[in-house]
């Protein structure tokens, strides 16, 4: 399963004015109680001193490199370009994860001659814990080295929801998929409901919404759900007619769900969708 001469993982950390949470992320893969793995750190465009703090990381394997702000996913891809290990695994600057973690890994994929492994997380969110599922999210699943390749890498164009639309390609291929039954990372949410977020995320839907235009037909439901957040999103940042727009569209997805038709009907009026979903500017001006 793994190569002697070679490390196991190699865990890629993509951060971009991470100066404040970085070395702690740095100190949890530092009690690792697995020893064969590499850091990568691809720092996008930092302006913030998160080179020094890394740079006073004493960790054996650390390798750190700077680029221009291209953004996550091709912050994820260069680290991938340069990894030696058989597995990736993908971790962003402020996660938190346990000392049997890599071990874990190690251990199912051993077994299990699998090319991606999940382990159960938690969050700080009311999400409770996630385990024996397929969760994409940066920290709960390693990947073959090999895979990634062949599903292509990261879709460098997202900024949002990046690791569910690699997840979607990497299940295409039909991988052998092994668990951790084990709460092995966690989650901490920070600022996820600013203007660029939003934005972010909504962008991400228009790229999504082509390149997975069959996946929809085929699971409705899923396309509603996207559409729908979409539509919410739009109202959040001010674009009501695009709110109206992408509402419908989730509705005409699934016209049979009588909830999609009701969240639909109110985008009619402007002043409905404004108190449900309460534009960013209005929460701000209150």
């Amino acid at each position: 399963m793994f190569s002697s001469d070679q490390p196991s993982f190699s865990v890629i950390i993509p951060v971009f004015n991470g100066a404040a949470t970085i070395e702690k992320t740095l100190g949890y893969l530092g009690k690792q109680s697995f020893t064969s793995f590499e850091i990568i750190v691809v720092d996008d465009g930092s302006i913030d001193g998160t080179a020094d703090v890394v740079a006073n990381c004493n960790l054996e394997s650390l390798r750190y490199v700077f680029q221009q702000r291209l953004g996550v996913s091709a912050a994820r891809n260069k680290g991938a370009s340069m990894a030696k290990g058989d597995f990736l695994v993908f971790l962003d600057s402020d996660d938190m994860v346990m000392p049997e973690w890599l071990a874990d890994f190690s251990d199912s994929l051993t077994k299990s001659n699998s090319e991606l492994c999940f382990c159960g997380s938690s969050f700080d969110f009311g999400r409770g814990n996630v385990s024996g599922k397929e969760n994409f999210l940066a920290g709960t699943f390693c990947i073959k080295t090999e895979l990634f390749k062949r599903a292509g890498g990261y879709d460098e164009r997202l900024k949002h929801s990046e690791n569910t639309e690699l997840g979607w390609r990497l299940i295409d291929l039909n991988p052998r998929v092994a668990f951790v039954d084990k709460v092995n990372f966690r989650y901490q949410r920070s600022g996820r409901n600013g203007l660029s977020y939003l934005t972010n995320r909504l962008e991400a839907f228009e790229v999504i919404k082509v390149k997975h235009a069959d996946r929809f037909k085929k699971n409705p439901h899923l396309g509603r759900t996207y559409y729908q957040v979409a539509a919410v999103d739009a109202c959040r940042i001010g674009d009501f007619e695009k709110c109206k727009k992408l509402m419908w569209q989730g509705y005409w997805s699934q016209p049979l769900s009588f909830k999609a038709l009701i969240r639909a009907l109110c985008t009619v009026f402007t002043p409905v969708s404004e108190l449900i979903w309460k534009p960013i500017k209005m929460v701000y001006e209150n």
